[in-house]
């Protein structure tokens, strides 16, 4: 069985083999369109609360902990001045917080939009774009600010020489201090990547659970209606 779902003169139809006589087969980014005016225009802001605001919180929560490891990356060297603070930040916070944002958009809210209104069929399953959420947050959380800091804080450290930064030859001294460095944050560095795949994680059910209530009411209220089209 397919799912077709009609937006104003079109219909939008998961399988395009078997499309609606008479109907308009729409483009994703035009049913992304359609979808995210319906939101802005939704007479009940909190129910479509997750779907507007969404990957802002998950670009907010990027950006603290990003924050977060930076400055702990900056005690470990040493950096109690303002060295280096400029292209630490740009690396480690301004870029993770940046990709979250785009990602996010990218790969999990505009998926979610311009996905047919039955949850069975959806191109990515509703597992996947949760884990994908998780998998966004907790690289751009974690991972990037995590090697990103340890490069320019390492660089800053060996330029001013707060900290005994070995030859960048000598792998043996380099891989010794990368390990400190690594036990240095273990206890953050877990807590955030437990928080982070479990706020991306909950971000996207709620997001995927706020546009099939949004669309359960636009089909009960007759616009936009909803109609199954059997298929072999």
């Amino acid at each position: 069985m397919d799912k077709s779902c009609e937006l104003n003169t079109g219909t939008v139809v998961y399988n395009p083999n078997y499309v609606p006589p008479g109907s308009t087969l729409l483009s994703s980014s035009e049913v992304f369109s359609l979808r995210f005016k319906a939101i802005k225009s939704w007479d009940r802001p909190l129910e479509v609360l997750p779907l507007r605001y969404g990957k802002d919180v998950a670009t907010i929560v990027t950006l603290f902990s990003s924050l977060l490891v930076n400055h702990h990356s900056r005690l470990f060297f040493n950096l109690f001045t303002r060295a280096g603070i400029t292209y630490s930040l740009v690396t480690s916070v301004v870029l993770p917080t940046t990709l979250t944002y785009e990602m996010f958009n990218h790969f999990v809210f505009k998926k979610i939009l311009s996905g047919p209104s039955n949850s069975m069929l959806y191109p990515d399953c509703i597992t996947c774009l949760e884990l994908r959420g998780a998998l966004i947050m907790s690289t751009c959380g974690l991972f990037l600010p995590f090697g990103f800091s340890y490069v320019s804080s390492a660089i800053t450290a060996l330029l001013t020489r707060s900290y005994p930064v070995p030859d960048p030859f000598d792998s043996k001294r380099m891989w010794r201090m990368f390990q400190l460095y690594s036990k240095s944050l273990r206890t953050v560095g877990t807590s955030l990547l437990l928080s982070q795949s479990i706020i991306g994680a909950g971000l996207v059910f709620c997001m995927i659970k706020s546009n099939h209530q949004m669309l359960k009411q636009h089909s009960s209220s007759g616009s936009p209606s909803e109609e199954s089209i059997e298929t072999v």
